[in-house]
C-alpha cells in the first residue's frame, strides 16, 4: 500500500462518525401492548425508554405506527425525550396530556375489528446535551414495540346481554319443571 493511499484511508476513518453499537431499548405502557375498547372509546399507550449508553446522549427523532382501519391515530402527545447517559423514561398515557400515540375507534367501528401493527421509533446519538455544545454522532438503529386495538362490546352492553340471557334461561328452566 502506497504512503499516500495509508494516509487517504486514515484521514477518511478519522472524519468519519464512528459507528454506534449501543441500542436503545424501547416498551409500550402496557407492556403487552394489546389494549381493546368499544366503538367510540378512546385508548392509548404510555411508553419506557432507556438509554444504556454511559457516554452519549440519545434523542428521540420520528415515531411511525402504521395505518389504522375504523378510527383515528393520535401522535400528537409524543414529546420526543432526549435522554442523557444512563437515564431512562417511563410515561403513562394520560388521555389529551401524555403518552406514546393515543387512537379512538369510530363510532361505527364493528365489534371485532383490530388494528395490529409496530411503533418504530428512530434515533440520534450526541456526543453531549444537544441543547448544548454536543455534536451529531450517529443514526441509532430504529426500536420497535408490537401493538394491538381490538374493538369490542361496551361493557354495560355485554353486563346487559348477559343479564338478558340469564333471565331468559331461568324463566325457560321454570317453564320445563
Amino acid at each position: 500500500m502506497t504512503l499516500a493511499r495509508t494516509l487517504a484511508l486514515t484521514l477518511a476513518l478519522i472524519a468519519a462518525p464512528a459507528a454506534h453499537a449501543t441500542s436503545f431499548t424501547f416498551d409500550t405502557l402496557p407492556a403487552s401492548g394489546a389494549l381493546s375498547g368499544a366503538p367510540g372509546d378512546t385508548l392509548g399507550f404510555g411508553y419506557a425508554i432507556a438509554n444504556p449508553s454511559a457516554t452519549d446522549w440519545l434523542v428521540i427523532t420520528s415515531i411511525d405506527a402504521g395505518t389504522f382501519l375504523d378510527g383515528t391515530p393520535d401522535a400528537s402527545l409524543f414529546d420526543f425525550p432526549v435522554l442523557a447517559p444512563g437515564a431512562s423514561l417511563t410515561i403513562s398515557f394520560v388521555a389529551g396530556a401524555s403518552g406514546l400515540f393515543a387512537f379512538t375507534w369510530d363510532a361505527a367501528a364493528p365489534i371485532g375489528s383490530s388494528n395490529a401493527g409496530l411503533f418504530v421509533l428512530g434515533a440520534e446519538w450526541w456526543s453531549g446535551d444537544p441543547g448544548a455544545s454536543g455534536s451529531f454522532l450517529s443514526l441509532a438503529t430504529p426500536a420497535s414495540a408490537p401493538y394491538v386495538l381490538s374493538a369490542v362490546p361496551e361493557a354495560r352492553a355485554a353486563l346487559l346481554l348477559a343479564a338478558a340471557l340469564a333471565l331468559a334461561w331461568s324463566r325457560r328452566r321454570t317453564r320445563v319443571r
